[in-house]
Parts: C-alpha cells; sequence; structure tokens
C-alpha cells in the first residue's frame, strides 16, 4: 500500500469513529507501526524523533477531521468539516 492510499484509510477510520482527540501515527523504515497522542508535534520532528519513513497526524474534533501526512518528498492534507445538522432543527414550532 502506498502513502496516499494509507493516508486515506487512516482519514475514513477517523471519519467513522466517534472519538475526539489528536493523534499521531508513525511507520517505521521496516514498517512497524507506532500511534501516539499527536498534540504538540510537528510532522517532521514525529518522522526525526522515531526514525519514520512517514508520520500521519489526526485531529477530530465535533465531527470535523483534518488529517496531515508527510513521506520522504511527499506531503498531504485531508480535511472535512461538520456537516450542519439538520437533525437538530425543530421540524415544527409552537407558537403561544
Amino acid at each position: 500500500m502506498n502513502f496516499l492510499q494509507n493516508a486515506a484509510e487512516i482519514f475514513e477510520t477517523a471519519r467513522q469513529s466517534n472519538l475526539d482527540g489528536e493523534w499521531a501515527i508513525v511507520v517505521s523504515r521496516d514498517g512497524g507501526i507506532h500511534m501516539t497522542q499527536g498534540a504538540g508535534w510537528s510532522l517532521g520532528a514525529l518522522r526525526a524523533a522515531n526514525g519514520a519513513q512517514a508520520a500521519y497526524q489526526i485531529n477530530r474534533q465535533g465531527g470535523s477531521i483534518r488529517l496531515e501526512a508527510q513521506c520522504a518528498g511527499q506531503r498531504c492534507v485531508l480535511e472535512t468539516k461538520r456537516a450542519f445538522p439538520l437533525a437538530d432543527l425543530p421540524v415544527y414550532r409552537m407558537l403561544p
């Protein structure tokens, strides 16, 4: 699987979750995968600190999701904003 396919699969997994937070996933040169809390790290720092070939940062807050990824000379950002919650709107309104 390549870098962009991995990013798309991680993003889709984050979309299916309802757990908010920030995470980081690093993939080592030998293919090992490590997941950790992602707050406060840049992608370059994550890669350098872990000797990783690729790093993915996921931020999920209130239904909005942002994934940033970096691998060698490649970089991508996948993002979705929270859809307007039509289900939260009243179907009718009672007037006095």
